[in-house]
């Protein structure tokens, strides 16, 4: 057996990842609550929470430190502190659960094979045009690559996998 991963393996991890990293940043959330019920504002950073008895994971699951800012009301100024940002690295604006849970499965995005470039056992290439938000735009992506978001990790006889937050299972041509 190789040890070497294979592109679903990847994707996988990548997946699974992500949505490990949204239940820890509820851990987090809520840590910033226990605080915030203490002291009426937001801490400066998220240092302080590592004293407190059962921490949060201060880092993602890419183990890349939490994106972390204070802020403020948008029509109230004067109460800094009173609002935060808490983002992973990877996921930005992706990163909170609830709004990850609210999506339908899949997101926005369509896929569909534009053309495939090449077939070739190991060396795959199909050009997608795909569709998020409303816009349509194309990408070329080789087996085992990711771009925007979206990575190629699988060739069937009759279909492909891409990979971004879900699966994506497309018919081949």
């Amino acid at each position: 057996r190789s040890t070497k991963s294979s592109a679903l393996d990847v994707a996988a991890r990548d997946i699974a990842r992500a949505w490990l990293t949204r239940l820890d940043r509820e851990a987090v959330r809520e840590a910033l609550e226990t605080e915030y019920t203490k002291n009426i504002a937001y801490p400066e950073t998220l240092d302080g929470l590592k004293a407190m008895p059962d921490p949060p994971r201060m880092k993602d699951r890419w183990n890349r430190e939490w994106i972390y800012r204070k802020t403020g009301f948008k029509l109230l100024t004067g109460l800094h502190g009173q609002r935060y940002s808490l983002e992973s690295l990877r996921l930005k604006p992706h990163t909170d659960l609830r709004d990850a849970l609210a999506r339908p499965y899949g997101g926005d995005l369509r896929l569909a094979v534009a053309r495939e470039i090449s077939r070739k056992a190991g060396s795959e290439i199909v050009e997608l045009r795909f569709e998020t938000g409303g816009e349509t735009s194309k990408v070329v992506l080789s087996m085992g690559a990711t771009k925007k978001g979206l990575a190629y990790v699988y060739r069937g006889r009759s279909f492909m996998i891409f990979a971004n937050d879900y699966w994506h299972v497309v018919g081949a041509r």
